[in-house]
């Protein structure tokens, strides 16, 4: 038995230890329990589930300090499985963040600087699904599913993709954005805030074991005092009885006088009260000559006389007992009141400072682990219908949702393991809305006849796209708005094709005459507007394609009118001369034209990564720099080679989005350029 006791003074023990010690006394046949058998789970959840769910939880978290809106959970299942205008905006909110943070970036990423533009012009409601996939597909050590789901929107229309791509992007989106500066000096300044929270709850904790300490002392202290002056009445009243014997009086009448205060006072049971305070037996019979008459009658008045007495002193007895038991009564109830008050205040202050603590999360944790060290979850992105269950080794994930389970579970945690112990209170101290929720999902499965880690891929379109009875999801995007009419591919490509009208208005504004690619020979704008009347018209033709045409037409005609270094070196006509060509060949870095089919991977990104467009201030460049600055302003593409990249990329494109991107950046350009042709112009005409 001191075996026992000596281990049952080391709990809680890890819990491993626990098992192999008690394992130990077993052998040698002591009377100690071992721990009893935890339930199975056996229902496995969907990986894709828990995905979203950590999705979920992140935009939760992070949400809100970005100035995004929140996003429920069935939501967001909702906008993954049937991709809308509510994906589109989270899409751009997200991809806006990442690229505004990193248009700050020391470096100055030129890339960066032309996605900025794009996402934040009126092409940010076509070009976001091209850029997001740009922006994954140049970054170092992304994982293969992610890059494979950015190619997948290269390949084909962002509704189109399986959901699963969009899972692998958003989760990829999300964890860039909690590297980002902004989130970073939150999580930062969250964690200072949560050391401060954690320095009171122990602070409070503290004083509350002070307080209960020194109660105790103080409780210790009275009984101690009260002890010690009941001994010492009782040595003086036995001295004092033994003085008395030695004098030969009578001590039978002698009581020793108790302090009626508490637990101080003497317990007598009713028998002995009443004995106190009836007249002895002895007494009650004449003990003189029972044949004097006057004596008789006067033994007993004085008997009636003294039961008399007798009988007010112990009603008064007990009335002033009533009145002492009941003050006593009082104080203690007021004392409990103060202590169930303090209490009260003390576990008000813990719950602020952990709604406080909660509202700053730095990483998820569970509820706790068992002795194997499996995780247990619940309330992960508002899913209170089930408890979430992690194996510590595969990463596989199950659950339950029944209270039999659980019940079985808070029978067989043991608390002698630190564990199961931390375990256990925090399912007991949730125990109720645990119940609450699984009661909840219940009464839904019975309705609906769904399971709760399982969400239904059978949701109209309608609905999900925000036009039916369904929920939708706003977003204060930093970019455009336009995404809300871009649900198809036919809208896409009207928005697209009014754009490059806006474009084609500009150039002709800017007094850029129209030049048909298969010949010199100058025409109205009026010419390539019908072109592209008859197309939409024309049926049977591919859409995508007819624009491609209209696109290249209308960059034909601008670059006609800017042309690039080396077509104005090798032009007879051209005021530059000769002499052009070198410094055309020096300022190109691509001398030579050659087939758009044959360009590398490298010559097609070349295009983005022009530093012609980047916010810089000239004063700060040398005079050659700042010359070449100036020259380059002045042109649309910086060399042919950019110009086939350019030409290559819009015929290879695939998607509406690719297009408009190509289609963003001549327009981008043409901004430039015409805009140093009319300050040219504005100078010369003064």
């Amino acid at each position: 038995m001191k075996e026992v006791e000596k281990l049952e003074r080391k709990f809680p023990l890890e819990d491993h230890l626990l098992v192999v010690e008690i394992n130990k006394l077993k052998e040698a046949d002591l009377p100690v329990d071992l721990p009893a058998d935890l339930p199975t789970v056996d229902a496995a959840v969907d990986p894709g589930f828990v995905q979203l769910c950590s999705i979920s939880a992140c935009l939760s978290t992070f949400g809100k300090m970005l100035g995004m809106q929140p996003v429920k959970f069935e939501d967001l299942v909702r906008a993954v499985k049937l991709p809308g205008q509510t994906l589109a905006g989270l899409y751009r909110d997200l991809l806006s963040i990442l690229l505004l943070d990193g248009s700050q970036h020391p470096s100055g990423l030129r890339r960066i600087r032309r996605w900025v533009y794009a996402m934040t012009s009126e092409w940010g409601a076509l070009v976001w699904p091209d850029v997001l996939a740009r922006y994954i597909l140049t970054k170092p050590n992304v994982d293969a599913s992610v890059i494979a789901a950015a190619k997948a929107l290269q390949e084909k229309e962002y509704q189109s993709v399986p959901w699963e791509d969009h899972a692998a992007l958003l989760q990829f989106l999300l964890d860039d954005v909690v590297e980002t500066r902004t989130v970073h000096e939150e999580i930062d300044k969250w964690q200072e805030e949560r050391l401060e929270f954690v320095a009171q709850k122990r602070e409070d904790k503290m004083e509350q074991r002070r307080k209960e300490r020194s109660r105790e002392e103080a409780a210790r202290e009275k009984r101690r005092k009260a002890e010690e002056e009941r001994r010492e009445k009782k040595e003086a009243f036995e001295k004092l009885k033994a003085e008395m014997l030695e004098k030969g009086e009578d001590v039978s009448a002698m009581q020793m006088e108790v302090d009626g205060e508490g637990e101080d006072e003497r317990d007598l049971d009713e028998q002995e009260e009443r004995e106190r305070f009836q007249i002895p037996e002895e007494k009650l019979v004449y003990s003189g000559d029972e044949y004097d008459r006057k004596g008789v009658l006067a033994h007993r008045k004085w008997v009636e006389q003294e039961k008399q007495r007798l009988a007010r002193e112990y009603e008064e007895y007990k009335r002033e007992k009533g009145k002492k038991l009941r003050e006593q009564q009082q104080k203690l109830r007021k004392e409990r009141e103060a202590l169930e008050a303090e209490a009260q205040l003390h576990a008000k202050k813990q719950e602020a400072l952990d709604r406080e603590l909660a509202k700053r999360p730095i990483r998820l944790n569970p509820l706790g682990m068992d002795r194997n060290k499996f995780k247990f979850f619940w309330n992960v992105a508002g899913q209170r219908s089930a408890i979430y269950v992690q194996h510590p080794e595969s990463g596989e994930w199950a659950h339950f949702s029944d209270e039999a389970t659980l019940d079985a579970f808070l029978t067989s945690l043991d608390w002698r393991g630190k564990r199961e112990r931390g375990l256990r209170k925090a399912l007991e101290k949730r125990l109720g809305s645990i119940r609450s929720g699984f009661r909840g999902q219940q009464d839904k499965s019975k309705e609906k006849g769904s399971p709760p880690t399982r969400a239904s891929s059978r949701l109209s379109r309608q609905a999900a796209n925000g036009h039916g009875g369904g929920s939708r999801v706003s977003f204060s995007s930093v970019c455009s708005e336009d995404s809300d009419v871009l649900d198809t591919v036919d809208d896409s490509l009207n928005f697209l094709t009014h754009e490059l009208e806006s474009v084609a208005l500009m150039a002709d504004k800017s007094g850029i005459p129209y030049v048909a690619r298969d010949g010199e020979e100058e025409l109205k704008w009026k010419v390539w507007f019908e072109e592209v009347r008859e197309d939409e018209e024309e049926e049977g033709s591919s859409p995508l394609e007819a624009t491609k045409t209209h696109l290249l037409s209308l960059e034909h005609a601008i670059w006609s009118t800017f042309p690039n270094p080396e077509e104005i070196a090798n032009d007879p006509s051209s005021t530059m001369g000769a002499g052009a060509s070198a410094s055309a060949s020096g300022f190109g870095g691509m001398g030579t034209t050659f087939a758009a089919s044959a360009l590398p991977r490298m010559e097609l990104e070349q295009m983005e990564n022009s530093s012609s467009d980047e916010e810089v201030d000239e004063r700060s460049l040398e005079g050659y720099a700042r010359m070449r600055r100036k020259m380059r302003q002045k042109l649309v593409w910086f060399s042919n080679g950019e110009r086939d990249s350019w030409q290559e990329m819009v015929r290879t494109a695939k998607t509406v989005s690719s297009l408009a991107y190509c289609a963003s950046t001549l327009s981008q350009r043409l901004v430039i350029v015409q805009r140093k042709a009319g300050a040219k112009a504005k100078k010369l005409g003064k």
